[in-house]
């Protein structure tokens, strides 16, 4: 590939002699507009393909008046550069890497975004075909921040990866999702953050669709409305924002004991039950299609598959709702909205609660734990698994649970009992308990790993997986660590290619007392481990 520079100052693309070597760059061209010293503009009329581009120094503009840009093995836009587009012109079939750039105004189609666009500074930003986000660590890869922040779905659009985080924990921040000309997709390991923004998707045929492993988490003050309905096999959580929809498919949780899930469909005898998780006291269905009256009542029925939630009308079921975790004895009550339909609350609290605050979404509540799942130790009683990457802090009131924490940053609280807890990938502060608990320490798929373990005494252990002889090492600092959570600090490298993979801090610890920790090696199946107990020191 051959390197061409701008060297024209303001001028047009096409002008050769702003180019060297002469000429304006090919599909086989390194394209470098700009640097630190000087202040470039160039204006790209028509349509432009180059084998890459990367635009650098405060000033820079690179503005696309054509119909399209490819750029066939990326664009990096560096610290002040910016690469702006009008309304109609596509970005597409390209790699994006925000290196302190800014990008603006483009139908991003086929693209992948590596850092975080901000849409403050994009405006509306149109989606056409898939895009991929491919974001920093626990970073989000969009965020829409502003009254003028817009997303539009041009056409069949998918968000595929990363996480999206849309509007503000302040109300007046709000944005505007709107995927308002056929439909909105969430592709696999998609996560879409709704906090102090409204999104809605409102084409009168289509609806949104999430992939099997899609999140999509309505925090306080977040509204998601979809008239067409939500379809795919994902899972909703509502954590004090608002649902609206027709129709729903795939998993609803209420996530935090908050919020209002409102269905305008799902009314009729023929109406399937849909599967509702977390269905608690201060939670509300608000059911816009059923009309109340004193012939509405509501019960609990059993069947082989569990609980189902049943609203009738004068006798004859109307709407139907699978309840996955319900306590016994719950009361559920049904009242009128405030326009003509019904409302559904319950007196139902957590048999096994876990306290959160998430300071990603600005929420706080309770989760609701989940039974223990098969093949695990027979004291372990119940389960959280949290696939985000929320900065989030969490605590047990209930003994022998097994919590499995995400990316980003997070805290965990364990009370008593035998627990096991896996910090994910990220920092994570793990603070046990008065019982005998178990940390995972997990790096095999190469995310860094560092947490830090408060209160680690007599009976606690922690297990590194991946940890293999002669190939993995290991070795102690004599102290690291967060301010006021130093320690003795384990440093592990899994593939012995001298790589820090894996911290483990033990706060409060002298590299004298980590020294008496007692290791050893096994295997679990084909995995192997590094056990590391405390027997009192």
């Amino acid at each position: 590939m051959a390197t061409k520079r701008w060297v024209g100052g303001v001028a047009t693309w096409d002008a050769a002699a702003g180019w060297s070597p002469a000429g304006p760059p090919g599909a086989t061209d390194d394209a470098l507009i700009g640097n630190a010293a000087t202040t470039s503009s160039v204006l790209l009329s028509g349509a432009a393909t180059v084998g890459s581009l990367a635009l650098a120094g405060a000033g820079t503009i690179l503005q696309v008046d054509g119909p399209s840009l490819t750029a066939l093995n990326g664009i990096m836009l560096g610290t002040g550069a910016t690469l702006r587009f009008a309304s109609s012109s596509r970005l597409a079939n390209t790699q994006v890497t925000l290196a302190g750039g800014t990008l603006q105004g483009a139908i991003l189609d086929g693209v992948t975004l590596r850092g975080t666009l901000d849409a403050t500074s994009y405006g509306t930003l149109r989606l056409a075909n898939t895009v991929t986000l491919a974001p920093d660590a626990g970073q989000p890869g969009l965020r829409l921040l502003g009254a003028g922040a817009a997303l539009v779905a041009v056409n069949a659009a998918v968000l595929d990866g990363g996480v999206i985080l849309a509007g503000s924990a302040d109300p007046g921040q709000a944005a505007r999702l709107d995927a308002s000309v056929r439909s909105l997709t969430l592709g696999a390991q998609s996560t879409l953050d709704v906090v102090g923004a409204v999104i809605i998707v409102q084409a009168s045929r289509s609806n949104a669709t999430f992939a099997d492993d899609g999140i999509i988490n309505i925090g306080p003050g977040g509204a998601l409305s979809a008239p067409a309905g939500l379809s795919g096999a994902g899972s909703v959580h509502v954590l004090g924002g608002t649902l609206s929809a027709n129709v729903l498919s795939g998993a609803t949780v209420f996530d935090s004991g908050a919020g209002t899930i409102r269905l305008s469909g799902l009314i009729g005898p023929s109406a399937m039950p849909t599967p509702l998780t977390g269905f608690r006291a201060g939670a509300t269905l608000d059911l816009t299609g059923l009309a109340y009256g004193g012939d509405v009542t509501s019960d609990i029925a059993a069947d082989s598959a569990g609980a189902i939630l049943r609203i009738s009308k004068a006798g004859v079921v109307q709407a139907a709702f699978r309840l996955t975790d319900q306590p016994s004895g719950a009361a559920v009550q049904v009242s009128p909205d405030s326009g003509f339909g019904t409302l559904v609350t319950t007196t139902a609290q957590p048999a096994a609660p876990l306290a959160f605050t998430d300071q990603t979404l600005g929420a706080f509540g309770v989760h609701s734990m989940d039974p223990i799942g098969p093949g695990a130790p027979n004291y372990l009683q119940w389960q959280y698994i949290d696939a985000g990457s929320d900065t989030v802090a969490m605590a047990t009131t209930v003994p022998n649970v097994f919590i499995h924490a995400g990316a980003g940053s997070k805290a965990i609280t364990v009370s008593s009992g035998r627990n096991v807890v896996d910090g994910g990938t990220g920092s994570a502060f793990l603070t046990s308990g008065t019982g005998a608990d178990t940390f995972f320490v997990d790096a095999r798929a190469g995310a860094p790993v560092w947490d830090t373990l408060v209160n680690f005494d007599a009976s606690d252990a922690v297990t590194v997986w991946g940890f293999k002889p002669g190939t993995s090492a290991m070795h102690w600092d004599a102290s690291d660590g967060a301010a006021g959570y130093q320690g003795a600090t384990l440093r592990l490298d899994l593939a012995g290619t001298g790589r820090t993979d894996a911290s483990v801090t033990f706060a409060g610890l002298t590299a004298a007392q980590a020294g008496a920790l007692q290791t050893s090696i096994g295997t679990s199946g084909s995995v192997s481990y590094l056990y590391i107990s405390n027997r009192g020191v």
